[in-house]
C-alpha cells in the first residue's frame, strides 16, 4: 500500500541542516513519527510531500521518500499547480493530511477531485470542532474551506473523545476513530527529583492563543523561583513575538530561548519542577507529552484533554480561573512529595496510552480497511 503524508513544514524533521526552515509544530512531529514508523513495515510504501526549501526533487531517508512540491513564498496559483503535479506523480493509494489550514483544505480538494484518491484527515486541534472557533484561530477563509472538506475525507480521526463528540455534533460528520498522539518513550531516562529540578518551564510558539504573557505574569508573582521559556520565532505574528521577547528581557528570574534543538530540549523538561500550559486550547500538546516523559507534573490554565490531568493524578487544570491556577501552582511548588507522585503518574500514563507501537497498529488497521473499500 502506497501512503503519502502531505505536510509541507515537516521537512525539518528529515533534514535539520537546511537554513531558514520554519520551525514545525506538533502536527508535523506527529506525522513524522507515524510515517517513519509505518515505513518499517514492508506492507507500506511511505512518501512525504513537503515544501520546497531548496532541496532535491526527491530524497530518501531510510525507508521514506520525501518529495519537494511548492515554495511557501511563491504565487499561490503556481504553488497549487506544483502541489497537484507532485501528488499526481507520487500516485499514492491514500493521502494523509493533518491540521486545518487553507493549504490543507486546497490539498484535500486537489486529491479528491483531480488526483482522485482517498483522503485520511487527522484532526489536530480542539478549535477544529466548529467554524467559529476555527475562525478565531486562523481566519474566516480557512474556516469556510475546511467546512466543505471535512465531509470529503474517507477517514477522519480525532485525538480525544471531546473532539469526536463535538465534531459529530457541530459538523454532523462521522468520526472513524480516536487516535491518540504518539510518543517514542525513552526507557532508560533517569528521573531526578533532587537538586537538579530547579525551574518552572513553558514551551511553545509565541502566538496569542497560547497566552505566553500569563507565564511572564507568573514569573513576576514568584520572584524567588526560576522560570524558563522556550518560545521559537514564528512567522504567524512577528509583532507579538517581539513583544513577548522584549517583555521577557525585563524579568530577571526568567530565561527566554528562541530555539532549542530537539535533542537538547529534554534536559529542560528533566530539570523542571513544574510544566505550565497557558493555551486557550490545544489538540493534545506534544510539549505536554515531553513533560510527562520526564516525570514532570503539569499545571494548566485551561488545556486538559478528556480530563486526564485529574483522572490520572498527574497535574491540575484551572479552567481559565487565574486564582485557582495560582492556588494549584503554589500547592505543587510547596509539596515536593506531590510533585514526585504526579510526575511518576504522568510518565506511567504516557507509557500506557501513547506508545507508538500500540497506536501505529491502530493506524495500520484503519489504513487496511480504507484501502480495501471502494
Amino acid at each position: 500500500m502506497k501512503i503519502c503524508f502531505v505536510v509541507p513544514r515537516a521537512y525539518l524533521y528529515f533534514n535539520s541542516s537546511i537554513p531558514n526552515v520554519p520551525t514545525p509544530g506538533g502536527a508535523e512531529r506527529q506525522v513524522y513519527l507515524i510515517g517513519t514508523h509505518l515505513a518499517e513495515d514492508i506492507e507500506h510504501d511511505v512518501h512525504f510531500c513537503v515544501a520546497d526549501f531548496g532541496q532535491p526533487k526527491i530524497e530518501h531517508y531510510s525507508k521514506v521518500s520525501v518529495w519537494k512540491s511548492f515554495s511557501l513564498h511563491e504565487n499561490p496559483l503556481i504553488g497549487l499547480w506544483k502541489l497537484y503535479r507532485c501528488l499526481n506523480s507520487i500516485n499514492a493509494d491514500i493521502y494523509i493530511f493533518r491540521s486545518a489550514s487553507i493549504g490543507t483544505a486546497l490539498g484535500i480538494l486537489i486529491t479528491k477531485f483531480l488526483v482522485r484518491r482517498k483522503v485520511f484527515y487527522m484532526v489536530a486541534h480542539d478549535y477544529e470542532v466548529n467554524s467559529h472557533l476555527l475562525t478565531k484561530m486562523f481566519n474566516s477563509t480557512t474556516a469556510s474551506l475546511m467546512k466543505y472538506v471535512y465531509p470529503l475525507a474517507n477517514i477522519i480521526t480525532t485525538q480525544s473523545e471531546y473532539q469526536k463528540e463535538k465534531l459529530e455534533y457541530y459538523r454532523n460528520i462521522s468520526i472513524t476513530a480516536i487516535i491518540r498522539n504518539v510518543y517514542i518513550i525513552q526507557p532508560d531516562i533517569n528521573l531526578q527529583y533532587q537538586v537538579d529540578r530547579n525551574h518552572i518551564l513553558w514551551v511553545g510558539r509565541s502566538v496569542v492563543w497560547k497566552r505566553p504573557e500569563f507565564f511572564l505574569k507568573l514569573a513576576h508573582y514568584f520572584p524567588h523561583l526560576q522560570f524558563v521559556m522556550i518560545a521559537p520565532k514564528t512567522s504567524e505574528d512577528l509583532y507579538y513575538y517581539k513583544k513577548i521577547r522584549n517583555q521577557a528581557k525585563q524579568i530577571t528570574n526568567l530565561q527566554l530561548f528562541d530555539f532549542v534543538k530537539p535533542d537538547k530540549i529534554k534536559c529542560y523538561y528533566k530539570n523542571a519542577l513544574i510544566y505550565v500550559i497557558t493555551s486557550e486550547a490545544e489538540g493534545f500538546a506534544n510539549t505536554m507529552m515531553e513533560a510527562m516523559e520526564a516525570g514532570c507534573p503539569i499545571v494548566s490554565l485551561n488545556v486538559n484533554p478528556d480530563g486526564i490531568l485529574e483522572k490520572y493524578k498527574m497535574g491540575f487544570c484551572a479552567y481559565n480561573d487565574e486564582e485557582l491556577f495560582l492556588k494549584y501552582f503554589r500547592q505543587l511548588v510547596d509539596d515536593k512529595s506531590l510533585r514526585e507522585e504526579m510526575g511518576q503518574n504522568a510518565r506511567q500514563y504516557l507509557i500506557e496510552y501513547h506508545d507508538i507501537n500500540t497506536i501505529n497498529n491502530q493506524v495500520k488497521s484503519i489504513l487496511k480497511r480504507c484501502n480495501s473499500t471502494n
